[in-house]
């Protein structure tokens, strides 16, 4: 039995090694349309692994294959191993892909504003009147039409090509791909947006490199993820909602987390931890996938699933412990 370092050994239960995954390489797997590579620990750089969680699936849409979770031996960052290639993808975002819809109508929706507002207002807080802001895996654009309203000069960069779109219907600035094609000129915004995606990211520290190139010196970066140490993970193990197979690559901490900003070139300022009831509903009804009760009930668009766990995501958050993580960090002057 190997345990991690003293940064995550608290949170992370250990788990026997697994030799095979020790070594980074060139092995692919190919599975159906998803090829599969080998990886190494986007955190630290380490090769050394060992097998964290095997034989996960797709609970969202339902792909026929199966997933691997491993633990660095080094730093103990949580990542997917053997991964989709950058080129498969494609394959495990279908069309009906939540997040890349918007949501108009109904209770979620409007806590989902509340909180987009509130984090428009803290983005404010940090810099100057009529600032430039991006934001990174932008989706239908919800955040940056806030943003705009509030003063902002907004741009964004989304991979999907319908969600865009759909951004760009309403006025925004849009650019279809990925961040490093984008082509921005350095230093040429005040503030970096990144909510829910760094998890998703094949390449974090290219991404975070060049972020830190269009960002001014003293700039500012909002990234927010799913926090591995959170009780959730432990309540739930493999029906953990946040867990998102097979298209969450990574999965922090709040320690790893910061191990990746400071490795690229930003200081923390701020870890918070976000009181959102989502996952624990999510992760209720697939704990109890097969009873049809469950799926009608655990939704977000039920106001009593919503009011049942609100009160353990609130205390959850004061104490550290929330399921979601938010980091406001700064690009070094």
């Amino acid at each position: 039995m190997r345990l991690t370092q003293k940064a995550d050994s608290d949170c992370l239960t250990p788990v026997k090694a697994d030799k095979s995954l020790r070594h980074g390489g060139k092995r692919r797997i190919k599975m159906d349309r998803i090829e599969f590579e080998t990886t190494i620990c986007s955190v630290c750089g380490s090769a050394a692994c060992a097998r964290w969680l095997s034989d996960l699936r797709d609970r969202a849409f339902s792909r026929p294959e199966t997933f691997t979770l491993v633990r660095c031996e080094n730093c103990g960052h949580i990542y997917q191993n053997p991964r989709p290639t950058e080129a498969s993808l494609r394959f495990c975002y279908p069309p009906d892909y939540g997040p890349h819809h918007a949501m108009r109508d109904g209770v979620a929706a409007r806590l989902r504003r509340w909180v987009l507002q509130r984090e428009a207002v803290a983005c404010a807080a940090r810099t100057p009147p009529q600032s430039h802001l991006l934001e990174v895996g932008c989706a239908t654009g919800d955040f940056l039409e806030i943003a705009r309203a509030r003063g902002f000069t907004v741009a964004g960069v989304e991979s999907d090509e319908q969600a865009a779109g759909r951004a760009r219907s309403s006025g925004l600035e849009i650019f279809t791909g990925v961040l490093k094609e984008a082509g921005f000129h350095a230093s040429s915004f005040d503030i970096v947006y990144m909510k829910h995606v760094i998890e998703h990211l094949p390449d974090v520290r290219g991404t975070l490199s060049e972020i830190h190139r269009i960002l001014k010196p003293g700039g500012w970066l909002f990234v927010a993820t799913c926090n591995i140490c959170a009780p959730l993970t432990r309540c739930f193990g493999k029906d953990t909602f946040d867990l998102e197979m097979p298209r969450h690559l990574n999965i922090y901490s709040a320690a790893s987390l910061k191990r990746q900003l400071d490795g690229s070139g930003f200081r923390v300022v701020t870890v918070c931890h976000d009181p959102v009831p989502n996952s624990w509903i999510h992760s209720c009804r697939l704990h109890l996938e097969g009873h049809s009760w469950a799926r009608a009930f655990f939704r977000l668009e039920n106001p009593l699933a919503l009011f049942m766990f609100s009160p353990l995501s609130v205390t959850l958050a004061a104490l550290g412990l929330s399921s979601r993580i938010q980091v406001w960090c700064r690009r070094h002057e």
